[in-house]
C-alpha cells in the first residue's frame, strides 16, 4: 500500500502481518528503507543482534522481501542511515546472525539445554559493552526469553 507524505509515494507493509509494530517505510524516489527491528539491529563493532520477536520464519521472509527490493539507503533502527554497500553487508550478516543463532539454539536444546541456558548462550554472545549502554538487562532478557520461545515452537 502507498501512502502520500507531502507529494512523495511512500510504500508501506507489516513486515510479519501480524504486530502492529514491524513495519517498513519505501521511499522509493530516495530508494531508502526504513525498516524495523524485524531485520535485527546493528550495534556497530560488527555486532549484528538477531530481533525475532515476530517469528523465525515471518523475519527471514522479511529478509527475502527486502533483498529483492532496490535500496540505496536504509534507515537502521539505534543506528542510522547506511548507504547501498553497508545495507548488503548489513543485510547478509544479519541474516547469517539470525540463522546461526536459531540453529545454535536448537542445538543446545537438542543436546537436554534448557531455556535458562539459551539465555545464557545468548547473553554471553550479544550482550556486549556496546550493546548494554542502549539495552537494559531487564528487556533483553525479556525479549530474548521471547524469541527462545519462539525458536521452540517453530523449529523444534
Amino acid at each position: 500500500m502507498y501512502v502520500f507524505c507531502r507529494g512523495t509515494a511512500v510504500l508501506y507493509w507489516m513486515t510479519d502481518r501480524r504486530t502492529k509494530d514491524s513495519i517498513a517505510f519505501y521511499l522509493r524516489e530516495k530508494k531508502l528503507l526504513l525498516c524495523s527491528e524485524t531485520l535485527g539491529v546493528y550495534f556497530g563493532e560488527d555486532t549484528y543482534l538477531p530481533f525475532f520477536l515476530v517469528g523465525y520464519q515471518m523475519s527471514l521472509d522479511s529478509f527475502e522481501k527486502v533483498k529483492s527490493m532496490d535500496i540505496d539507503y536504509m534507515l537502521l533502527p539505534h543506528y542510522g542511515v547506511v548507504d547501498k554497500e553497508e545495507t548488503k553487508r548489513f543485510l547478509k550478516n544479519s541474516e547469517w546472525t539470525f540463522r546461526d543463532t536459531a540453529e545454535k539454539i536448537v542445538a543446545l536444546y537438542r543436546a537436554g539445554g534448557t531455556v535458562d541456558d539459551a539465555l545464557a548462550y545468548y547473553k554471553d554472545r550479544f550482550y556486549k559493552k556496546n550493546v548494554k549502554p542502549t539495552y537494559p538487562i531487564n528487556a533483553f532478557n525479556l525479549n530474548t526469553s521471547i524469541m527462545i520461545e519462539l525458536i521452540k515452537k517453530e523449529l523444534l
